[in-house]
């Protein structure tokens, strides 16, 4: 059985929850939205992007690609399995 750092652990919660809140606040089960209004990529780092590339670009050692597409944000997480298991 393999298990999850506490900083992997933690890492995984704060950037899933921030993705994942407008879901569960607008009722939705996709991350798909339609007829919302227009998205443009925003002129500063947020809390949310900062927080995102921290947890899982620095603590994880992941790749985060954040597009931000008229019709909505695309966020693409790329976590190395090595980074989610406890040292042997």
């Amino acid at each position: 059985m393999e298990y999850l750092t506490s900083r992997c652990a933690l890492a995984l919660i704060s950037g899933l929850m921030l993705l994942g809140s407008p879901l569960v606040l607008h009722g939705q089960n996709r991350e798909t939205e339609r007829d919302g209004p227009k998205v443009s990529k925003p002129t500063r780092r947020s809390f949310g992007t900062r927080l995102i590339e921290q947890s899982f670009v620095n603590q994880l050692k992941g790749e985060a690609q954040l597009t931000f597409e008229p019709s909505g944000v695309i966020c693409i997480l790329d976590i190395p399995l090595e980074s989610l298991k406890l040292p042997s």
